[in-house]
C-alpha cells in the first residue's frame, strides 16, 4: 500500500513530488495508517490498487487506497493520512499549501450514488 501512495505522489505534480513539496515549503509525512483485509492472497498472485484522495482537510488528508484483482475481487481496503509539516522538519502541522490542495484536489474520491 505504501507502494501505491508513493507512486501516487511521484505523478502527482509535473515536477519531482519532493522538489515540489521543497518549492512549497512543507514536507508530507505519513500520520496514520489502516488496512481493513477482505479476502486473502497466495504468493504469485497479482492484484491492482487504485488510490484517492478522500478528505482534505487544514492541514492533513486521507487517502483511501483499495487492493483488488482483475475480477473486481476486494482484498483490502486502505486508509494512509498524510498531514503537512514546515520544510524545516519541525514536529507541528501547517497548513496544506494552495498547490498541494489543488492537487490532490483533482484526485477526489466520489461517494457512489
Amino acid at each position: 500500500m505504501l507502494a501505491a501512495v508513493n507512486l501516487f505522489y511521484a505523478n502527482l505534480v509535473e515536477s519531482d513530488y519532493r522538489t515540489f513539496l521543497k518549492s512549497q515549503g512543507v514536507g508530507t509525512p505519513c500520520r496514520g495508517l489502516d488496512m481493513d483485509f477482505r479476502g486473502a492472497l497466495w504468493p504469485e498472485d497479482e492484484f491492482l490498487m487504485r488510490v484517492r484522495v478522500r478528505e482534505l482537510r487544514r492541514a492533513s488528508f486521507d487517502m483511501q487506497v483499495d487492493g483488488y484483482q482483475e475480477s473486481g475481487r476486494e482484498i483490502f481496503i486502505g486508509r494512509f493520512t498524510g498531514i503537512c509539516i514546515p520544510g524545516n522538519g519541525e514536529r507541528t502541522s501547517v497548513a496544506i499549501p494552495d498547490a498541494l490542495r489543488a492537487a490532490l484536489a483533482q484526485h477526489t474520491y466520489e461517494t457512489e450514488k
